[in-house]
């Protein structure tokens, strides 16, 4: 397969996801899963689909419906810097532990 068909499979995946979830909001039943914030129905800004399971974590479950869910925008992209926060901080540790010597001094 090539990479431009399974790129397009993938668009296709997420458009039928956010439909659902549109379908979902538009309902009255569109809350945020982490906070509970309300999301008015019609409102196409201001949600995104938010994944339980990070797909950092669980590549495989990207697409499963079972775990995304309506997401307030807010607490996605505060989740998104929180990840992107701790990534940098481990990088620094890992860092620092290897131009230090086993006694703690500075190399």
């Amino acid at each position: 397969m090539s990479a431009g068909s399974e790129w397009s499979r993938q668009r296709r995946r997420r458009g039928t996801i956010r439909a659902q979830l549109q379908a979902q909001v538009d309902s009255g039943m569109g809350s945020c899963w982490r906070c509970g914030r309300w999301i008015p129905p019609g409102t196409t800004t201001g949600w995104h689909v938010g994944h339980i399971i990070g797909q950092a974590d669980s590549p495989e479950q990207t697409f499963d419906r079972s775990n995304v869910a309506v997401e307030c925008a807010k607490c996605n992209l505060r989740a998104a810097g929180r990840r992107t926060q701790a990534k940098r901080r481990a990088r620094k540790r890992r860092a620092s532990a290897w131009l230090s010597d086993p006694e703690g001094r500075f190399l």
